[in-house]
């Protein structure tokens, strides 16, 4: 009788451990991150921002359809230049930067971890509701271009397109997610959370992209390779991931969107794109996800250690 007790306590325990857990996770969600009008608020902005212009500009009639390049390659450019790496992740860092810090200042914290509801469960249930908040968004919005996409273009196998494209937003969404919601555990002030990843976004998209080939100039004794910066330069590693999806998901030849991040370059020779392979593409996945894991876990114990009174 006693084991069975025993047992059945358990079961009691975890079960309130598990819904309160699922109760926060909800209300973040539907309640915080992802009111309607925000959910479609983000889906209208994917979609018109890059996508739409791309779709409505090719003309069907001036296409050779054994050539579907240049959609992998034109929506590609808008996704990878605006898309995913500039708009979805100003989304994402906005979206998370009040999770934490927010909640710490207005008092509602003081309310959250009075209840039986661990630390780890509640930095866990609002990481997975913007998490949730984010794969719809981009789900919703890669599907409603691809849809539209082949409709227009119904010669155009629109599958491995979405599966690439759909990877490498997880990429982003995890990286700006770790690195805002680390931010948002450790700083004080919501609006310093929030300037400091969407202006690591704008420098590192387009401000240091503007910049960038003077770094290159000077041919092989260029500061970019004589100094390894390629190393630091997370741009880069971004494109580099990208490549990897386009390599093994897409045949397309080498284009302008890659020369634009150094993942490739003109053959001087032959005028021909070729790719640099400055680091593996491997090497640029598992760099980008050490950061956000790192970011999130010193995040993740100082809100463990922090004093919420």
């Amino acid at each position: 009788m006693s084991i069975s007790k025993s047992e059945e306590q358990i079961e009691m325990e975890s079960v309130k451990k598990v819904f309160p857990s699922f109760i926060l996770f909800k209300k973040t969600l539907f309640n915080e991150v992802g009111t309607l009008p925000k959910f479609i608020w983000a889906i209208i902005i994917m979609f018109l921002l890059g996508p739409l212009f791309v779709i409505i500009s090719i003309n069907p009639s001036l296409i050779d359809y054994s050539d579907e390049s240049i959609f992998d390659t034109g929506l590609g450019f808008v996704y990878l230049m605006l898309t995913t790496s500039i708009v979805f992740s100003i989304i994402i860092s906005v979206s998370t930067a009040p999770m934490i810090s927010f909640e710490i200042r207005e008092g509602t914290m003081l309310m959250l971890v009075s209840k039986p509801i661990s630390r780890a469960n509640i930095f866990l249930s609002k990481f997975l509701a913007v998490f949730t908040f984010g794969f719809l968004i981009n789900l919703i919005s890669l599907s409603i271009t691809c849809l539209l996409t082949y409709a227009r273009y119904p010669f155009y196998d629109v599958l491995p397109f979405f599966l690439v494209i759909l990877v490498y937003s997880l990429i982003i969404l995890v990286f700006f997610e770790c690195l805002t919601m680390g931010l948002s555990c450790i700083l004080r002030k919501p609006r310093t959370v929030l300037i400091i990843p969407v202006g690591f976004i704008i420098f590192l998209f387009l401000v240091f992209l503007m910049f960038k080939p003077l770094l290159l100039l000077g041919g092989e004794t260029n500061l970019y390779e004589k100094y390894h910066l390629y190393i630091f330069d997370l741009s880069y590693h971004f494109a580099n991931a990208y490549f990897l999806l386009v390599d093994n998901l897409l045949n397309i030849e080498p284009s302008l969107i890659f020369v634009m991040y150094n993942v490739a370059e003109y053959d001087d020779g032959f005028g021909n794109i070729v790719y640099t392979n400055y680091v593996s593409p491997i090497f640029s996945l598992i760099l980008l996800i050490s950061i956000a894991v790192l970011a999130v876990s010193i995040g993740y114990f100082y809100f463990k250690k922090r004093d919420i009174s």
